[in-house]
């Protein structure tokens, strides 16, 4: 069904009695040169974004210079049409996916010069090489497990805008170099990455990030044609989160305010903060970045800077200066989330150490250094407190991904559970399981009748009918009827 799928998909253009020379306006005995010389021709005045004519003419136009163009230049296809006359001879495999279906470029008004140069025409159709590693669905996990998160171009090793888009690809690469895992996939070697990234089209772009639970997430994307909008385009899929502040007050006021967090600053002039710091608040959910670009004698006073940018942990009312990017990693696991019953799985699927009770600041401070688990707090008196039989003070080490616990004695000194932690040998299977039957069961329940009961509420009706500005038309309504509709019926003497 794929197959069939993506041969109707990119159906040829070309067909039988068309003659692929007139379509690009060349001799017969053109050579290679000549050839890509009228495509690019063709392709300045016929591309979609730099035509002047209607668009989508302009495009049908382009697409059937460019099939006469693949064909051309394809020694073994031009010699069966030479000989034959046939145009749909199938190239090969990798030609499966149209190549160039759903191609974008940015173009500005300037000379010839310009123009090849922004689009790379001085490689158009070279052979390309990368730098970058391949990759495929065999070895796609392995990468993940190392890297956590990739960038994947896609392409066919006989498109003439491989080249085109993997020299801005590669140049990015670099740019990235020890921050994100850049690779390349070509459909020539096999379509099953492809077709589990649901692509269309090549050269396109796919995201991808393993997640906790060992699921891959992926984001694909094409007609990316410049290295301005590869960028923007990976920031958008790390969903990066950044806080920017101008003063020092405002500053501390969000430090104070986002206690239960890690909480990452850099301090540096210019708002942009650097791609390390913008990938670690991309890959770090569990803390909080921002950024201060002005107030910088402040800044030094404040937290004692010896070096300028600076960059900071903040845990509890801990301040650790940061030495290097992956140190970030130490402090990235929660400290002292509230947990529900509800999020244990996404919040703790591994192992988290688990408080009855909210912690004061003194607890708090004892745990800034404690890295080897996340911390969380559920509230004493809540019903998910009493099903783990924890009382105000107790600990518990819990897993999401098997619902279960053990209750743990630390007398809140983070060492002890380091020492329980890291020696394997006493860490026991966990033996109680939480309570997700009748209890879970029941609480549902009555939360799903309060949503119920809630409908027999007749001020619920009111206060939607004042809210939605309803009663307001029904009143108009009656006044059209009432006054308006008899004043004009009697103005017209009906």
């Amino acid at each position: 069904m794929i197959f069939v799928f993506l041969v109707s998909f990119c159906a040829p253009t070309l067909h039988h009695g068309d003659d692929p020379y007139k379509i690009l306006g060349v001799r017969r005995d053109a050579t290679n040169d000549e050839i890509k010389k009228a495509y690019r021709q063709m392709t300045k005045k016929y591309h979609p974004d730099v035509t002047k004519m209607d668009k989508k003419e302009a495009e049908k136009i382009w697409v059937r210079a460019t099939d006469a163009y693949e064909l051309l230049t394809d020694q073994s296809r031009r010699r069966i049409y030479d000989q034959t006359g046939q145009v749909s001879d199938e190239p090969g495999p990798e030609y499966e996916y149209r190549q160039h279906q759903g191609r974008h470029y940015h173009y500005q008004q300037g000379g010839d010069d310009f123009f090849f140069q922004f689009f790379n025409f001085g490689n158009f159709g070279k052979p390309f090489s990368f730098q970058t590693d391949e990759i495929n669905e065999d070895n796609l996990m392995s990468t993940l497990q190392t890297h956590k998160e990739c960038v994947a171009f896609v392409y066919s090793r006989n498109d003439p805008f491989t080249s085109v888009y993997g020299s801005f690809f590669e140049e990015v690469a670099n740019e990235y170099d020890q921050i994100l895992k850049f690779v390349r996939n070509d459909i020539s070697n096999g379509q099953q990455f492809a077709i589990n990234s649901h692509l269309k089209a090549v050269p396109s772009f796919v995201y991808l990030r393993l997640n906790e639970d060992e699921t891959i997430t992926r984001r694909s994307q094409k007609g990316i044609g410049s290295r301005e909008e590869l960028i923007k385009w990976i920031e958008k899929c790390q969903n990066i989160k950044v806080k920017h502040f101008t003063s020092l007050s405002s500053l501390q006021r969000w430090i104070n305010a986002n206690h239960e967090y890690t909480r990452i600053i850099t301090i540096e002039r210019g708002k942009e903060p650097s791609r390390e710091f913008k990938h670690a608040a991309s890959r770090y959910p569990y803390c909080k970045f921002a950024v201060l670009s002005d107030d910088y004698v402040k800044a030094i006073q404040e937290f004692k800077l010896t070096q300028f940018p600076a960059n900071l942990v903040i845990r509890g009312k801990k301040i650790i200066k940061l030495q290097s990017w992956n140190d970030v990693e130490r402090y990235s696991k929660p400290f002292f989330l509230m947990l529900q019953r509800k999020t244990l799985q996404k919040e703790c699927y591994n192992f988290c150490l688990l408080r009855s009770g909210q912690p004061n600041e003194s607890i708090m401070s004892n745990f800034t250094n404690f890295v080897e688990a996340p911390t969380t707090w559920i509230s004493s008196s809540s019903s998910f407190a009493k099903s783990l039989n924890l009382k105000p003070g107790e600990w518990a080490l819990i897993t999401g991904k098997t619902k279960q616990y053990v209750k743990i004695d630390i007398n809140q000194k983070y060492v002890e559970i380091s020492k329980f932690l890291n020696n394997k040998s006493k860490l026991k299977p966990l033996e109680c399981e939480v309570d997700w039957t009748f209890r879970s069961l029941f609480e549902t329940l009555i939360e799903f009748g309060g949503v119920i009961l809630s409908y027999f509420n007749p001020m619920r009706y009111f206060d939607m009918i004042m809210n939605s500005g309803f009663l307001m038309d029904i009143l108009l309504f009656l006044f059209f009827i009432l006054f308006i509709f008899p004043t004009i019926a009697k103005f017209l003497g009906v």
